[in-house]
């Protein structure tokens, strides 16, 4: 009994050092994950530390005389020098700080806090309220906050004391998060879940509380720092100007000192630089703290510096420049493209080892599930995938040329010209303040064509006409068009100088079924008039029987099987593929809808082996532990299945 209790406690303290090494680890990644957040909690904790613990170091000092002699450069016994009045500005400094930094703590607390009332309030009831509230912050926005506190501070006849100092930085800090903090109770306001609780009979200040507020907690953290650093420096403005607390030395009346005994101009260095140096030290742990908290709110923000860059290229570029694999039939050529996005919990195989070509005048399908990595091939063919995406190998072959060994410059000539790109979203792909004509011209100035107004306008009719729209179309907005319509002129765009390749990346999605139709006739019968190759990304089966002439099934970032689509609906040889076909609803199993068992593998944790295996019935032990490579099954056709035949 003894033994088992003996090795429990030692597999519990096993446990306990495992889950603090973990801590250590998260807290460790967290740490590289924001760094500036790191920064400058570390940044301010020294100064506080160094105010509140460095006043009992600096008396405890006999070094430290409380009187010296005025005016003393920096020495061994005196590191700071001393001011006219004879002070260690070492000492002066130490009980400063803390006394500015706390006036601007509670002005930024009340500020935070009150401001925060009033924009829930206004934001949320609006009404007379909210126009009456709004009305308030605007006026006072308007109007010059430091007199407004000049004003104020002159008013108290005995002086002001650090606290009273702080409320009077208060009486207008409370503005400015009042409106930036509204607005954002205004997006979420319209929220789908607010509805919901809405709709409930939740009452209001329930949903404030429970719904609006704790979305808003690190937004609110951040304009805390904020409110912290604009108060600190209205403090410090009223100080120097003599209207601050004169019985104590912060820093903001070390200043004023230092004005009115001429520090600057006398060359007294070593009493006007420490309170600067703080200062300086002070607002930059402010604002990287606030820089921390942003990215915690907008997740967006983090890597800031990658932000709108296209992917890092990583691969090792080849060493020649002709296509060995090349067929006098391909016009484009994927070589083991593998794609990977940067996380801070590890790498996302977006794309891994994709292989497969496009023949002259062909339309080839790719189709998939969500998050299969369709959309993400598609971007990197085009060069257009943005970091943290990293282009990990392979090659993109457009005839004779690798595009990934292509500088920018050069990439930007191809596309439109050679290869063009149908984005998902056409609202989203075309300039809402820009007229159809504007959007068409620039593309054929970009590129280099010189165009009289008469001939800009006859290339930009009969780009519209190939697509069925009206000459009076060039001159609306997109705003003024039916989806449909848009949809139209992004396909426009795409042909307007005749390219080899085009890849339309779902380009029927948010339109109803009549639209889809017209809009994919209208794309087979431009791209047989210009002669162009199709790479049609999409989820829709139905669609990809109708217009693909051979489709390529994609899952978990990896290329399952590549058919000619009549031989695939016919005879799927990958169980993905039987799967995803027999899922969709037909005539003879009217009410009886199959989905696929199980869900898509999270691709931060791709499973060993085969990637389909925990889902696929026909899974062995080898399909656990070996990946299938893709395989020619008969001319034509390609499967990754080990026991496909």
């Amino acid at each position: 009994m003894a033994t088992i209790v003996e090795s429990g406690a030692r597999r519990g303290r096993s446990a306990d050092r495992a889950g603090l090494l973990d801590m250590l680890g998260r807290a460790l990644g967290y740490c590289r994950r924001n760094p500036s957040l790191v920064v400058g909690l570390v940044m301010f904790m020294l100064l506080l530390l160094s105010s509140t613990i460095g006043s009992r170091f600096v008396n405890l000092l006999d070094a430290r005389p409380i009187s010296v002699k005025p005016l003393q450069p920096p020495s061994w016994t005196l590191p700071f020098g001393s001011d006219k009045q004879g002070r260690d500005l070492l000492a002066v400094m130490v009980a400063g700080t803390p006394l500015t930094l706390r006036i601007g703590l509670i002005a930024g607390f009340i500020g935070v806090i009150f401001g925060s009332f009033i924009a829930f309030v206004s934001a949320y009831y609006g009404g007379w309220l909210d126009a009456l509230l709004r009305g308030v912050v605007d006026v006072g926005l308007t109007i010059p906050g430091l007199m407004v506190l000049i004003v104020i501070a002159m008013m108290v006849p005995s002086g002001l004391s650090v606290e009273q100092m702080a409320l009077v930085v208060a009486s207008l800090a409370w503005l400015y998060p009042a409106r930036t903090i509204r607005a954002q109770v205004l997006t979420l306001r319209e929220r789908s879940y607010i509805q919901v609780s809405r709709l409930s009979g939740m009452p209001g200040r329930m949903i404030i509380l429970r719904e609006i507020l704790p979305n808003l907690l690190p937004y609110l953290a951040a304009s805390l720092v904020g409110s912290i650093s604009a108060a600190v420096l209205a403090s410090i403005g009223l100080e120097v100007l003599g209207l601050g607390p004169m019985d104590a030395p912060t820093i903001g009346m070390t200043l004023f000192w230092i004005n009115y005994n001429a520090a600057v101009i006398n060359g007294w260095w070593w009493w006007w630089l420490p309170p600067i140096v703080v200062i300086g030290l002070l607002f930059i742990s402010l604002f990287q703290i606030s820089v921390g908290l942003d990215e915690i709110a907008n997740p967006r923000l983090r890597k800031s510096v990658a932000a709108g860059k296209l992917a890092q290229v990583t691969r090792k570029q080849g060493g020649g420049h002709v296509n060995p694999k090349a067929s006098t039939s391909d016009v484009l050529r994927l070589e083991n493209l593998t794609v990977y996005y940067d996380t801070p919990r590890g790498p996302v195989h977006a794309v891994e080892e994709i292989t497969f070509s496009l023949r002259a005048q062909e339309r080839f399908g790719l189709v998939g599930e969500s998050g299969s990595g369709k959309s993400s091939m598609a971007l990197t063919i085009m060069r257009l995938i943005k970091a943290p995406a990293r282009i990990v190998a392979g090659d993109i072959w457009l005839e004779n040329v690798n595009l990934l060994d292509l500088p920018e410059a050069k990439m930007k000539e191809l596309r439109l010209a050679q290869i063009a790109l149908v984005a998902q979203g056409s609202m989203n792909s075309l300039n809402p303040v820009m007229r159809i004509r504007d959007q068409i011209a620039v593309g054929l100035a970009d590129h280099g064509m010189k165009l009289t107004p008469n001939e800009l306008e006859e290339r930009v009719t009969s780009l519209l006409a190939k697509v069925g729209l009206a000459p009076q179309v060039a001159n609306m907005f997109p705003h003024e068009l039916s989806g449909g319509m848009k949809q139209r002129v992004v396909i426009a765009i795409a042909i307007s100088l005749s390219p080899k390749v085009i890849i339309a990346d779902e380009p029927t999605s948010a339109l109803d079924v009549v639209v889809q139709r017209q809009i994919m006739e209208t794309f087979k019968n431009v791209q047989t008039e210009i002669g162009a190759s199709v790479i049609l990304v999409g989820h829709d089966m139905g669609l990809m029987a109708q217009f693909a002439q051979r489709l390529g099934v994609m899952y978990a970032g990896r290329l399952m099987e590549v058919a000619p689509v009549r031989e695939l609906f016919r005879q799927p040889r990958h169980p993905y593929t039987q799967l995803l076909i027999s899922s969709l609803p037909s005539v003879e199993t009217k009410g009886q809808f199959t989905g696929i068992p199980g869900l898509p593998p999270s691709l931060l944790d791709v499973p060993t082996g085969c990637v389909f295996h925990p889902r696929c019935p026909l899974a062995a032990d080898r399909c656990r532990t070996e990946v299938p490579k893709l395989r020619e099954l008969q001319p034509d056709l390609v499967v990754a299945c080990h026991f496909a035949t």
